[in-house]
């Protein structure tokens, strides 16, 4: 499959970028992707899996909420339901390998999932299938003015092709405001 949309976002385009485009596009569900592990249950080859997301001021969210798949170095209990990456910068973190949302009614878990949405909504079409002129479809916190005109923050720390990757975007209805991606093939950071 090709990827012809490298404009992202900015209009700003790179093979790195491409990259993150295509595995936000096609890996996108923790559920589709699959993990080889050797007999220590040390990853050999880390396919695509979200690390970190972080959603500020997106619907019912004025504040940041963090969605963390790193584990606790508290607990050592459940070996087997943790994946200990063999990446530069990530051999002390432990990763779970599946997380649930669950919470009261009308306590944000749709929201949270909305908000991972709205990030592969503006990364993967937003340059394509949007006109120039047209309003982000970017929805902030209601209840106070200044939230109102502040911009949703989304920052999503994922793994594709053995490299870790720093997504970070600030939108408002009118447009972006901020973009960064930062990638680590080598455990130093490289910014794009």
């Amino acid at each position: 499959m090709t990827y012809e949309s490298t404009r992202h976002l900015s209009g700003r385009g790179s093979s790195r970028v491409t990259l993150a485009t295509a595995w936000l596009e096609h890996n996108f569900v923790l559920s589709k992707n699959t993990i080889k592990l050797a007999r220590d249950s040390t990853l050999m080859h880390v396919k695509p899996m979200i690390i970190e997301f972080r959603v500020q001021n997106h619907r019912s969210f004025r504040k940041e909420q963090t969605f963390n798949l790193a584990a606790s170095n508290y607990d050592k209990s459940l070996a087997e339901n943790l994946i200990t990456p063999d990446l530069a910068g990530l051999s002390d973190t432990r990763i779970i390998k599946a997380a649930a949302l669950y919470g009261p009614n009308a306590g944000g878990k749709t929201n949270v999932l909305l908000a991972l949405r709205f990030l592969r909504w503006l990364v993967v079409e937003s340059a394509t299938g949007q006109k120039p002129e047209a309003k982000l479809p970017a929805e902030p916190f209601r209840l106070d003015r200044e939230s109102l005109e502040a911009p949703t923050t989304l920052d999503i720390t994922f793994v594709a092709e053995n490299v870790r990757y720093e997504l970070a975007v600030a939108v408002t209805k009118r447009r972006v405001v901020q973009e960064r991606l930062v990638a680590y093939p080598s455990g130093r950071a490289q910014v794009w």
